[in-house]
């Protein structure tokens, strides 16, 4: 039996922590650190590093528990993985799905060195700010509808996404 179900969370709030897979997370912030020392040439800011972290948490976590959205079904026939919140019903996927949006929207516009930082969290500022941006890959705007279309695939509805 593998150590990760032995840790079954009981409790929501521990389900939700679960669904982030802080253990992994432990490993990407540990590896994050010395890459910005090296950068830097000397010791960056703390206020950097600690909004580094932070966000790297929130972004991290968020895609973790989106995989474990994706993953509840084969999580379901591995013993190593039958005690997840979303297997055992715990976590609705759902609710995971709301929970992993608002980890990547808060790593989106939570930091405050990032340009788009923004302190007014509303659905119109922040979906202001989502619709406008975009990166390598294309636009915001395009990642949303393949997102709306995962989400259909899915079952789940976001009713700020139609």
């Amino acid at each position: 039996m593998g150590h990760e179900s032995l840790r079954r969370p009981t409790t929501k709030l521990a389900g939700y922590v679960a669904l982030t897979k802080p253990r992994i997370i432990e490993l990407l912030l540990i590896t994050t650190v010395p890459p910005m020392i090296l950068a830097e040439g000397g010791m960056p800011s703390g206020w950097l590093i600690l909004a580094t972290l932070i966000g790297g948490t929130f972004a991290a976590g968020g895609a973790n528990t989106i995989n474990m959205v994706i993953d509840r079904d084969i999580d379901r026939l591995m013993p190593r993985t039958q005690g997840r919140p979303l297997v055992t019903g715990l976590i609705t996927p759902r609710a995971a799905m709301v929970f992993a949006l608002v980890l990547e929207a808060l790593a989106f516009v939570g930091n405050p060195a990032h340009p788009q930082h923004e302190t007014d969290v509303s659905v119109e500022t922040v979906t202001r700010l989502v619709a406008k941006a975009a990166g390598r890959f294309g636009s915001n705007a395009d990642y949303v509808l393949a997102l709306h279309q995962a989400l259909i695939e899915l079952g789940l509805e976001d009713e700020y996404i139609k």
